[in-house]
């Protein structure tokens, strides 16, 4: 199994979130849009999202969902990996820190089952 591991940043401009992430099978930086599903009012970080990314292979969808660790600490978990709309058997995990008004993100590739 090919290891993927990379870099998430979150952010929100205008009621408009925005993602990017890179790794180690990237060369550049790659857009993730996020969708709001559930966010509580009292850290706009935390809640589940919907997102979509383009991989080489295809459209990719998952859940996001994001819960506070500590006071600045993030537990991330991409779930229900789907690639051209069929469910995959993989997920993400990451942890993270808010910095500058960003959510800044190490993740890694799971794949479930095994």
């Amino acid at each position: 199994m090919n290891i993927v591991y990379g870099t998430f940043i979150l952010s929100k401009n205008n009621d408009q979130y925005s993602g990017e992430f890179f790794n180690n099978k990237m060369k550049a930086f790659s857009r993730e849009e996020i969708n709001a599903i559930e966010t509580p009012d009292e850290d706009l970080f935390v809640g589940r999202f919907d997102v979509y990314w383009q991989e080489q292979n295809g459209s990719v969808s998952a859940l996001l969902e994001i819960d506070k660790e500590g006071d600045e600490m993030y537990m991330l978990t991409w779930q229900d990996v789907r690639l051209n709309g069929e469910s995959q058997t993989v997920n993400f995990t990451g942890r993270g820190v808010k910095r500058n008004g960003l959510l800044v993100c190490v993740y890694e590739m799971h794949t479930q089952g095994l």
